[in-house]
């Protein structure tokens, strides 16, 4: 027997994966399954887990497809403690969050603990649902912005897609640069481990910008995606020759063990909105300006980190 859901207008606009995994129960490892198997079908097709849902859609789950057997390795909100300042400040539609690296914005194999299971003990509205609308690697820390309602995601999903929010990263590297400033534009490709630099892959394009650096090929520079790839900073710094500190998934080299460290020194510094007047910036974490003091380089001050950000503005 199956099981047919009709999407309302409170769940249209939802990416397809997302509503099973929060609004179903369904585990992320069976969500993926069920749907790359065509087990899980909407209006009588296979989508894919991107898929974003239209006011009408009917889902079809099989019949085994159960709340209680699919979400056995969900964690629950309560589970969680919210990591200290966290939530940074809020208006009527958004939350802006420092995520600390270490914290997964979504579950996933192996994972415990993530900012998406995390949300209910953030709800500072009781009538309302707070949602996800992009993302950051689990190692990465930095700025997020929730969404408190669905009107609003619905509207920043938009705008991240049509490249309305900017967002400007500060990473930590080894390796020396081809030039002081420049542009990536180099298509990636993912499999089931890693991502790599690929002609045939999706579009993918990073701005960096050199902001200090040392005599032995460590700098601090800044990052501006234009696309958001699964990571795409990391994979663009090795394609020029260099790597984030810290980075263990895509280590390109041996980095010298006196600025080595166990967290990735890449930080999501400004998330900048400005049709939504959101311009948020968070300084980057203690475990980060540690490395810099070490590798002897020097933050910027406002001023400069200001009119750099001007240069690469939308």
């Amino acid at each position: 027997m199956t099981q047919h859901i009709t999407i309302g207008a409170d769940d249209a606009g939802q990416r397809l994966d997302r509503y099973l995994k929060t609004q179903q129960k369904i585990s992320y490892h069976a969500v993926q399954k069920f749907l790359r198997t065509g087990r899980i079908r909407v209006n009588k097709k296979r989508k894919s887990a991107d898929y974003r849902l239209l006011l009408g859609d009917i889902i079809s789950l099989p019949e085994m497809i159960s709340k209680q057997e699919s979400s056995a390795s969900q964690p629950q909100a309560h589970q969680h403690s919210v990591p200290k300042d966290l939530v940074m400040g809020q208006n009527q539609d958004f939350l802006w969050l420092n995520k600390p690296a270490g914290l997964a914005s979504q579950g996933g194999s192996g994972l415990r603990t993530n900012l998406d299971a995390m949300l209910p003990l953030l709800n500072p509205k009781g009538d309302s649902k707070l949602r996800l609308v992009h993302r950051l690697d689990k190692d990465t820390s930095g700025v997020m912005i929730i969404a408190m309602n669905r009107e609003a995601a619905t509207l920043a999903s938009a705008a991240f897609a049509d490249k309305q929010i900017q967002k400007y990263y500060l990473a930590i590297i080894s390796g020396r640069l081809p030039k002081k400033s420049g542009v990536i534009d180099m298509p990636l490709k993912r499999d089931a481990q890693k991502v790599s630099a690929d002609p045939s892959g999706e579009p993918a394009i990073s701005h960096y910008h050199l902001l200090a650096n040392n005599d032995k090929d460590d700098a601090l520079v800044m990052l501006m995606p234009v696309t958001g790839r699964t990571h795409q900073l990391r994979v663009h710094m090795n394609h020029i020759g260099a790597m984030i500190i810290g980075d263990k998934k895509y280590p390109l080299q041996t980095v010298s063990p006196e600025i080595s460290s166990k967290y990735l020194c890449l930080h999501a510094y400004r998330l900048c909105w400005q049709q939504e007047g959101l311009d948020v910036s968070i300084a980057p974490p203690p475990h980060f300006t540690d490395i810099l003091t070490k590798a002897g380089l020097a933050m910027p001050d406002a001023q400069t980190l200001q009119r750099i950000m001007q240069k690469y503005q939308l």
